[in-house]
């Protein structure tokens, strides 16, 4: 063949070795046990952890499935990266099962970000001496603060 020939330009045939889907570049054992392909994910709750450039969710029965790349799986890699402990964010997710090379894989079609610890307080505009005073009810007894009903506060 001539070096300008476009047939020259063709790749080699890969070898057998290359085209085994059972190894990988990081040569890590396949898990126990696998899903099936087309399996739904529904609601699962779990953990991300991230592993080299790839997201894998941890689910309740410590199963791991990589995550394939999506806008939902962006957006989770967002929220983990401004997460103080991303491992322990707790996630209720929904997506499809892949299977390739032993390894299962799901694309996210719904994640929803449960937080491991209580929501930080919401933040409270005004006087300090007037924040830290007890939410007392119109009717000013204390059993009636503790319900939805609070009376407005007056300035002085």
């Amino acid at each position: 063949m001539r070096a300008d020939d476009p047939a020259a330009a063709v790749a080699p045939p890969l070898p057998a070795a290359a085209l085994d889907a059972s190894s990988s570049a990081t040569d890590k054992p396949a898990p126990a046990f696998k899903l099936r392909e087309g399996s739904k994910l529904i609601d699962a709750v779990g953990r991300f952890r991230q592993s080299g450039d790839a997201l894998v969710f941890i689910d309740s029965q410590n199963r791991e499935i990589t995550g394939l790349p999506n806008l939902n799986l962006e957006r989770i890699a967002r929220t983990l990266r401004s997460a103080e402990e991303p491992e322990a964010v707790v996630w209720s997710v929904s997506g499809a099962i892949t299977e390739f090379g032993g390894r299962n894989y799901v694309l996210i079609k719904r994640a929803v970000h449960r937080s491991a610890t209580a929501p930080p307080p919401p933040e409270v505009v005004g006087r300090p001496e007037v924040l830290a005073q007890p939410a007392i009810a119109a009717s000013g007894s204390p059993a009636a603060a503790a319900s939805d009903e609070v009376a407005p506060l007056h300035s002085r």
